[in-house]
């Protein structure tokens, strides 16, 4: 391969590239922090690879792609990040048409080791934050989140019309759009949650923070990142963000033994999905010893 850059200009921009249909295609459906994450790692995925197109990829391309990443010594973990947001540019490149096939086609991708099992919460530690957080702004997001495995974005949509029989029925509104097909989705209430959720009051038609509308270009209508993090810093735990909130929700089922299809349609995601990412690394001794 050519000299490669390691800090490309994410910035720039070849017109009418694979890369740059892509993000275009891509900016009002991937959340604001996956799409500049995307960008950032594609713009460096095409600076790596010059004098080649992306279009133009071949898989001993992507081999010495991959080879280029190891050499400069990122982790496991961000060398699969570029593979993997590299191949669902292929992979949406033959979705549509552009392109004949993907150069990852048979491809070993690099998967991390599962360290992910320090990225969920115990039963203990959850209720230690639900807790310290019980008459606060933060109380209802935290019960949405571990309860209910509701993504950032749909916590912050949620409305009071989402609240059926059924228990949660995420849908889309006025002023938001689920992420993906699969996304709409009815999650089932839990007793704790419905406690919760018959305790406060309902105030206009958001479930938390009623009082703050949406505003022009912003994507949420409230900041809960950063009251998550000093909520964790108080407890000396792993910062405490939505996804993490999510995971354990997921973790948490598995573990109780929930079957995956259900943690995977309450999720959103396929059961591929679910397991790689939330239930593949939860097996213990008594599940081992399930059938002695």
């Amino acid at each position: 391969m050519k000299h490669l850059v390691t800090i490309p200009d994410t910035t720039s921009k070849t017109s009418g590239s694979l890369v740059d249909e892509y993000l275009i295609a891509k900016e009002n459906i991937l959340a604001g922090s996956t799409f500049k994450i995307a960008s950032h790692l594609l713009r460096r995925f095409s600076v790596d690879i010059q004098p080649c197109l992306a279009e133009n990829m071949t898989y001993s391309g992507i081999e010495d792609w991959h080879s280029s990443l190891t050499r400069r010594r990122f982790s496991v973990g961000t060398v699969y990040q570029h593979l993997a947001r590299a191949k669902a540019l292929y992979t949406w490149g033959v979705k549509t048409n552009r392109i004949e096939k993907s150069p990852f086609i048979g491809y070993d991708m690099p998967y991390p080791p599962n360290t992910i099992t320090h990225r969920f919460y115990t039963r203990q530690t959850r209720d230690t934050l639900f807790l310290a957080a019980a008459g606060t702004e933060l109380e209802t997001i935290l019960q949405l989140g571990f309860y209910a495995g509701l993504r950032y974005s749909e916590i912050d949509a949620a409305e009071w019309d989402w609240i059926g029989a059924g228990g949660i029925n995420v849908r889309a509104t006025e002023t938001w759009k689920p992420k993906t097909v699969s996304s709409t989705r009815t999650v089932p209430l839990n007793s704790a949650l419905s406690a919760h959720l018959q305790r406060i009051p309902r105030i206009g038609k958001y479930i938390s923070h009623p009082d703050r509308p949406y505003k022009p270009e912003a994507r949420y209508r409230w900041d809960t990142y950063r009251h998550l993090k000093a909520l964790a810093v108080d407890h000396n735990l792993t910062p405490l963000t939505s996804h993490m909130m999510r995971r354990t929700f997921a973790t948490l089922h598995a573990m109780a033994g929930t079957p995956i299809t259900n943690i995977a349609r309450w999720l959103g995601d396929d059961i591929k999905t679910t397991y790689n990412h939330y239930v593949g690394y939860t097996i213990d001794q008594k599940q081992i010893d399930a059938i002695c």
